[in-house]
């Protein structure tokens, strides 16, 4: 499954005069008990966890629980309040193919957080190429993936 970075404008800072940043976000549905919600997310090497801001948890009435809370440091952070969510499902989509399956996946306290999909519920399922030269980015299912993956024009279930 390829996928192009996104650009986004940005203010022009010494060594990036462009002002542009590329990203590699992709489309991702989050599936919950009662609902889904469909978004961009960061594809983060970076982050131990897939997280998503709090407000996409009642979106998809995924219970949050203080028994499930961990913290969560980054960049400048102290630590940031998360809470652990079971059953929760991911898709991507790409043209001609849709890959889905269940992930451990925590919800930030803060609506505002960005949403990442990093080591745990994302990248240790899969095989990621950052081509930064195309700006491309190239996820296989890996031997840890447990998910489906369906090749929508000929409705055969591939792996």
């Amino acid at each position: 499954m390829k996928f192009e970075y996104k650009i986004y404008p940005r203010d022009p800072v010494p060594g990036a005069p462009e002002g542009l940043i590329f990203q590699p976000k992709i489309p991702i549905t989050v599936y919950g008990p009662t609902g889904k919600i469909s978004f961009d997310a960061l594809v983060d090497t970076g982050a131990d966890h897939t997280i998503f801001p709090r407000f996409n948890a009642s979106h998809i009435g995924a219970p949050l629980h203080e028994k499930n809370v961990s913290y969560t440091n980054g960049i400048g952070s102290d630590g940031i309040k998360s809470f652990y969510a079971e059953g929760i499902e991911l898709e991507m989509k790409v043209d001609n193919e849709i890959c889905r399956w269940t992930a451990p996946v925590w919800f930030s306290e803060q609506d505002d957080f960005p949403a990442l999909l990093g080591r745990k519920g994302f990248l240790e399922y899969f095989t990621a190429t950052f081509d930064g030269e195309n700006s491309i980015l190239t996820l296989e299912p890996n031997g840890n993936f447990s998910g489906n993956v369906v090749n929508i024009w000929d409705h055969d279930k591939i792996s």
